[in-house]
């Protein structure tokens, strides 16, 4: 007997706790969207995702390029902890 379950409070907690997982991972320091998915083990599409949903909120902010431990690509490095984002530009203080 296969067992699924299509309760909407079960899906919902579901995505409650991969999204925390998420953000977690992004707060214990800035990573890429492949080494969340390795760090979490939540799937990469899912991770994109949760970062979006991130984005939107706020909560979500862009580190610099580098190129990913894992794959070797240039790509985009986030993270939701204040403390590793510069505050503003040098040229916006000026003003």
């Amino acid at each position: 007997m296969e067992s699924t379950n299509n309760n909407p409070l079960h899906q919902r907690q579901c995505k409650d706790t991969q999204l925390k997982a998420v953000y977690n991972a992004l707060f214990e320091q800035p990573r890429t969207m492949k080494e969340v998915f390795v760090c979490t083990g939540v799937l990469r599409e899912f991770v994109c995702w949760y970062c979006h949903e991130l984005r939107l909120s706020g909560r979500l902010y862009f580190i610099k390029k580098r190129r990913c431990s894992i794959t070797g690509e240039w790509v985009k490095e986030f993270t939701t902890n204040e403390k590793f984002v510069s505050e503003f530009p040098k040229q916006l203080k000026m003003f």
